[in-house]
């Protein structure tokens, strides 16, 4: 009877192997980790444009509705974990080779999408500063 293997090599994938494997993507990633890096640094660092308003003036004088804001803390639960259940379930549900490559492509290419977009966002609202009623 043969001896069940135990230890890092148990599932049959030795560690040096799969970070051999994933090593032509990892400057895909550090490219995410990169856009986060710059998106904190600008928020750290840059002062919003401030522009000169009249505190009476009608175009501002729209009631600020607070009911319908959304808090930063939902937005980040909202537009992470529910498009990755949407790229989880579309590939384990859909025809593929390597279930594990298209699971990180698709990963891969969600986090170079979100850190781009949050990286243009927090640029526009920093260099605009319009005032927002």
């Amino acid at each position: 009877m043969a001896r069940p293997r135990t230890g890092p090599g148990a599932s049959g994938m030795d560690p040096w192997h799969t970070l051999c494997a994933l090593r032509p993507v990892l400057h895909e990633w550090a490219i995410v980790v990169v856009l986060f890096l710059c998106t904190g640094l600008l928020l750290y660092f840059c002062p919003p444009h401030c522009r000169f308003f009249v505190p009476n003036d009608p175009t501002l004088s729209y009631p600020m509705a607070q009911a319908e804001e959304v808090p930063v803390w939902l937005l980040n639960v909202i537009s992470f974990p529910i498009p990755l259940a949407g790229i989880a379930i579309t590939i384990r549900f859909g025809w593929a080779e390597s279930l594990a490559m298209k699971m990180h492509t698709a990963c891969l290419c969600f986090a170079q999408a979100m850190a781009l977009t949050v990286l243009l966002t927090t640029m526009g609202k920093l260099s605009a500063g319009r005032l927002r009623p």
